[in-house]
């Protein structure tokens, strides 16, 4: 596929592409824990990003995004729906924030930035590379967040919120 197939058969094989990586991603976790899988489950989603036209790439990375989230987080929604006694609706609503406000933007970075990657033999390691800021923008966001507040607090190590409940 390049990137001026626009038509059916192009929309078909690039979401056929993204489901792929999403069942190879999600095998390769707990509990069918195929750690192998985790090497080739990005390579037709890389390869569909590089090749379709811009908007696809983008809408390519979403479902995936969204997709992966699912995929490996089943059990969100039903939990926050029990957890809170609500309907499954407030989970589902719920998940999709989640996802949307902390999933979906990092890969869409690291999409535009791949796109514009030129070719080069490095390529791979520019797109590791990538993909690695990704993955560390998302899992450092929540937690430089909670060590500022530790910081600024003055905290002491191994402290965590339940010590300052003082639950009785």
């Amino acid at each position: 596929m390049t990137r001026s197939s626009e038509g059916r058969n192009g929309l078909l094989l690039g979401t056929g592409a993204v489901l792929l990586s999403v069942a190879l991603f999600t095998a390769s976790f707990p509990p069918f824990g195929l750690r192998p899988l985790a090497w080739l489950a990005l390579a037709p989603l890389f390869a569909i990003v590089r090749q379709a036209s811009p908007r696809r790439a983008f809408a390519a990375m979403l479902l995936w995004s969204f997709a992966a989230a699912y995929a490996t987080g089943t059990w969100l929604p039903p939990a926050i729906a029990n957890y809170f006694e609500q309907p499954l609706a407030v989970g589902v609503f719920f998940f999709l924030f989640v996802a949307a406000t902390m999933v979906a933007p990092y890969y869409l970075v690291f999409a535009w930035c791949y796109r514009r990657m030129p070719d080069h033999a490095a390529l791979p390691l520019l797109a590791a590379a990538g993909w690695v800021m990704a993955e560390l923008g998302r899992g450092r966001r929540r937690l430089c967040r909670g060590l500022r507040g530790r910081a600024a607090r003055g905290a002491a190590d191994g402290e965590q919120a339940a010590d300052l409940a003082k639950a009785a």
